[in-house]
């Protein structure tokens, strides 16, 4: 298993989630499977030979968590078996062919779809009804360009079907996260969502509630924990249950399906996590329609 976080943690949700997913599907760790998991960086040029070192000790499948270990597993493999833990528009990004036929040896699960991203307007809209303007910020730079191209159309997609101003601001490094909340205050923004990205999610969390809080800016993020660093609303897929998803794509496999028959999942479960302080803070009051939905509100 490849997951993105280095050094190795005492404890990783997904990889957990993911043995839990074995357990149920009737596999017990050391006598009837082994796991080996790999940990790095998203953005490191370790991957590699980590996959290489997978590749040495003959694994029967790879677990990819993030789309940056997918690709470096595509890359040194077209034969072992692939299943994508958390990945976005795989079809875009070129890692399957399509979600119904994904072909190749790439299947798994995509935590981002049109739909949920386009929903993420519709949910900022929801608890800021008087919102006309919008701030998306757009990740520049890296291997992500067609997955942040799509989620960027999904994004005026919504936009224009509600009749709200959708500004896009190019954010490449963590420091530019500052100046693009200034550009975003300079052009009359009132909200600002967020892609699913890491240069703007994980570690930058806690920065980016602080700019909010500062600006007094209601922010939208996908990533898992925002709405606990202080941003105001998290909504995006329950990306433990998609690790333990994994579990069930290995069994298949395992059994004797192949990838290329496999059809790559959608999320099942949507989370809405709602940081009722940082609404106070910045002094903002949500609708009871947003915190009634809330699958958790921070108080």
């Amino acid at each position: 298993m490849l997951s993105g976080q280095y050094p190795p943690p005492k404890s990783d949700n997904c990889l957990d989630a993911f043995r839990q997913g074995l357990r149920e599907a009737g596999y017990a760790e050391g006598q009837t499977i082994a796991t080996e998991p790999r940990f790095s960086e998203a953005s490191t040029k370790l991957w590699p030979p980590l996959v290489a070192d997978l590749l040495q000790m003959r694994v029967d499948v790879i677990v990819a968590v993030t789309a940056s270990a997918t690709r470096a597993a595509r890359q040194a493999t077209a034969t072992i078996p692939i299943v994508m833990g958390v990945t976005a528009y795989p079809v875009e990004s070129g890692l399957v062919a399509s979600l119904a036929r994904p072909g190749g040896n790439v299947t798994g699960s995509s935590h981002e779809t049109p739909e949920l991203v386009q929903k993420r307007i519709e949910v900022l809209r929801d608890a800021v009804p008087h919102a006309t303007r919008i701030a998306a910020f757009r990740r520049t730079g890296g291997a992500t360009g067609p997955v942040m191209d799509a989620m960027i159309g999904d994004f005026q997609t919504a936009a224009k079907r509600l009749g709200v101003q959708l500004s896009i601001i190019d954010v490449q490094h963590l420091e530019d996260i500052d100046r693009a909340f200034d550009a975003a205050v300079t052009g009359r923004a009132q909200v600002i969502v967020l892609p699913s990205t890491p240069v703007i999610g994980g570690a930058q969390l806690s920065r980016i509630a602080a700019l909010g809080l500062r600006h007094k800016l209601p922010v939208l993020s996908a990533a898992a924990g925002a709405a606990d660093a202080g941003v105001l609303l998290q909504f995006g897929a329950d990306l433990r249950s998609l690790c333990a998803r994994a579990a069930v794509f290995v069994d298949k496999i395992l059994k004797g399906a192949r990838p290329a028959d496999l059809p790559v999942e959608q999320p099942a479960r949507i989370e809405l996590v709602v940081n009722l302080k940082t609404a106070r803070a910045i002094g903002l009051k949500l609708p009871s329609a947003i915190l009634i939905h809330a699958d958790r509100v921070i108080q």
